[in-house]
């Protein structure tokens, strides 16, 4: 029998309640990010699908794009990135029970363009651009580790090379760290961690390059969407493949709607919500704000919503939201 997690450790069984005695909404959180004109936001918003709504929540404390952005124990994290004029090492907890951000233990280092997941219970962040005062920029191999318990990190075994903009995905049991953009190229490879070991083992690499992608672990399978591998020239991809975890093996699915690159990719109730990201030059002001919806079963695409807003680098994640809380935000309406 199958159970969908509702909120820190509250569970309910596969049948969906009356909408009269449910307490929550699956929702999803984005926040930060860079607005047309270049400014860097700190506006945090959500996106109920069962409602097709958008509703504001409390802006974060600190501006930031390019940020690391995961759930982990019911509460919702924003992680490094930039701000208007240099990088951050602070890291601030949203709650969704009171609508409120708050700090928490910050990075070692200054770090923007970090894979971020959760797996059993605790946060990693992966690669990334670290600044320091003594060596500058520079793309790092770091796996950092945050214990909520603790509000402490950890650095586990590092990446096998250095690199930023990789996509992690984690199953029940292990973290995947998937593309990215190394010091010379951007890369196919797919390293696989293993918490109880601390250790990374090589996996089959995907069928192409690409960085800057995002992705989803869903019933032993990963999916991979979009990416790229000229950032500089905004050449973003439609292409999506799928990882099977017990073969060890690639293959394509259907194509996106709309060529993407650090966009965000979120799965709800078995549905993944692809949003956000860079596209390419070709692509226009509908299409850009635009929610794709992909169905596993028929392997295909289906525009779910729109953004209100044409934000880029901002990122999104799942959260269960106390529908009591949501009726008493304001809705932010689609233009």
């Amino acid at each position: 029998m199958r159970w969908r997690a509702l909120y820190a450790g509250q569970e309910i069984s596969p049948q969906r309640p009356r909408t009269c005695l449910q307490t929550h909404e699956d929702a999803i959180v984005t926040c930060g990010g860079l607005s047309p004109d270049g400014l860097v936001r700190n506006l945090t918003l959500c996106y109920v699908p069962a409602e097709k709504t958008w509703y504001q929540l409390a802006p974060m404390l600190t501006r930031r794009c390019r940020h690391g952005f995961t759930a982990c124990q019911g509460f919702v994290y924003a992680i490094g990135g930039k701000g208007e004029d240099s990088f951050h090492c602070s890291v601030e907890r949203y709650d969704p029970r009171t609508n409120t951000w708050g700090y928490v233990a910050p990075l070692a280092k200054k770090v923007k363009l970090v894979g971020t997941a959760t797996l059993q219970g605790v946060l990693y962040i992966a690669g990334g651009i670290e600044f320091t005062t003594e060596q500058g920029r520079r793309r790092c191999d770091t796996v950092q580790r945050y214990n909520p318990s603790t509000n402490s990190w950890t650095s586990v075994a590092p990446l096998s090379s250095r690199r930023c903009s990789v996509c992690l995905v984690t199953d029940a049991h292990y973290l995947f760290s998937i593309g990215g953009l190394g010091d010379d190229d951007f890369l196919s490879a797919v390293e696989r961690f293993d918490p109880k070991l601390n250790t990374w083992m090589q996996m089959a690499p995907m069928s192409e390059k690409r960085g800057c992608a995002c992705g989803v672990c869903l019933e032993k399978k990963i999916y991979i969407f979009g990416g790229t591998v000229d950032a500089f020239s905004r050449h973003a991809s439609v292409s999506c493949e799928v990882y099977d975890i017990t073969l060890n093996e690639w293959h394509s699915i259907a194509s996106m709607h709309v060529p993407r690159f650090h966009a965000s990719a979120v799965l709800l109730q078995d549905q993944i919500y692809v949003f956000g990201g860079i596209g390419s030059e070709s692509v226009d002001r509908h299409n850009s704000r635009m929610v794709e919806c992909y169905d596993v079963q028929k392997n295909q695409w289906v525009a779910a919503h729109s953004m209100p807003y044409e934000e880029t680098y901002f990122r999104g994640c799942p959260v269960s939201m106390y529908k009591d809380l949501l009726h008493s935000l304001n809705k932010v309406t689609i233009p």
